[in-house]
């Protein structure tokens, strides 16, 4: 919507909110990930990182630099595709399990077969690891940005730290520690892992040949 019609239709004031709406992006990159952090249910915790990363495309958005707005659409097909599959992944962990509380999930890995390495997959996605996609989308925001503003993209580069420390600690609360039960959680079907599989090669194709 920013890209279509609040910047060509108003470029002028748009080009004297940018610093304004950049630290904006900032706000929510380090409001998000705070938030999230606080979460104990798993998809709160999904929603605030989104907000997160939402950030990192405002400040792409409004450096009005070639190599930002590159990045803002990688960063928004990738996180598309990425908390996709972690919205969908609570999904199937909420329908086994009844409950979308952390504090009741733990061990999973001791489990179930094929959920955990997936979670970890798109916990990876998430954090920004090289060679998905959206790594290419807040490397190349960041790299457009401090062109404009570095002071802005410092403060925005602290979401990558906090973004990792939630993502890590959503994997370890949920798939690992002790497990809550020994009785074994029915593994992901056919239809469910296919799902999965071709969101992962989507983000894999995105990360390592971004060029189309």
């Amino acid at each position: 919507g920013m890209m279509r019609f609040a910047i060509p239709l108003f470029p002028n004031a748009s080009a004297e909110i940018a610093p304004l709406a950049m630290w904006l992006g900032v706000v929510g990159i380090i409001y998000g990930a705070f938030v999230a952090l606080r979460q104990d249910d798993i998809k709160r915790l999904i929603a605030y990182s989104s907000i997160s990363h939402m950030g990192f495309v405002l400040i792409g958005i409004y450096s009005f630099n070639a190599l930002a707005l590159q990045g803002v659409i990688v960063q928004m097909l990738a996180h598309g595709l990425s908390a996709a599959g972690l919205f969908i992944m609570s999904g199937q962990l909420y329908e086994r399990l009844h409950t979308r509380d952390l504090n009741q999930m733990g061990g999973l890995y001791a489990r179930m077969r094929s959920l955990p390495p997936i979670a970890m997959f798109f916990a990876a996605a998430s954090v920004g690891l090289p060679g998905l996609g959206n790594f290419v989308g807040e490397f190349l925001i960041l790299l457009g940005a401090f062109k404009v503003n570095p002071v802005v993209t410092m403060f925005a580069a602290s979401g990558l730290v906090l973004g990792a420390v939630y993502a890590l600690m959503m994997v370890q609360r949920s798939i690992h520690g002790a497990p809550q039960s020994d009785e074994p959680i029915i593994d992901l079907s056919w239809r469910e892992l296919s799902m999965m599989l071709s969101i992962m090669a989507l983000l894999l194709g995105l990360g390592l040949y971004p060029q189309p």
